[in-house]
């Protein structure tokens, strides 16, 4: 059996390939700056359409507009500040949010909290607490799982 391929041989041969293809595939453009001289190098960027000397990066994802966690569905109005407090339902589930969303979140909730983060500015959460009283209810739940739901 000396010499006559196995297999064995022949899958870790097959692995050691794939490696290897893998391996160049990233490293090739880092190895043309290198190996190329500068002129050369910023042709095959120019031809490759991107900026020469940069290599291809993909576009940054930006995010939709970004709400906080207590944020109902229903209440399309964007975050009036960062998160201040915790509403937490009747199980103690909680979300934490803007002062604004809260508020509504709160009023949506039947035996809903709210607790003030420790980096929230004096009085956050009475503030919350006495604007929930006076919104009116994106309809009602008891907890933060239903509202997701909505």
């Amino acid at each position: 059996m000396s010499g006559a391929p196995t297999p064995r041989t022949n899958l870790q041969g097959l692995a050691l390939a794939g490696i290897l293809i893998a391996v160049f595939d990233g490293m090739h453009p880092l190895c043309d700056q290198v190996v190329q001289d500068s002129h050369d190098a910023s042709t095959n960027d120019r031809l490759a359409g991107h900026p020469p000397g940069r290599p291809e990066v993909a576009a940054p994802v930006q995010p939709e507009t970004a709400r906080c966690g207590a944020a109902h569905p229903a209440d399309p109005t964007p975050c009036d500040g960062p998160a201040a407090v915790t509403v937490l339902d009747a199980d103690h589930a909680g979300a934490d949010g803007c002062e604004g969303h809260a508020s509504r979140l709160l009023a949506s909730l039947d035996q809903g909290h709210v607790y003030a983060l420790p980096h929230a500015p004096a009085g956050a959460a009475i503030r919350v607490f006495r604007a929930a009283a006076s919104a009116e209810p994106l309809g009602t739940a008891r907890t933060l799982r239903e509202i997701a739901q909505i």
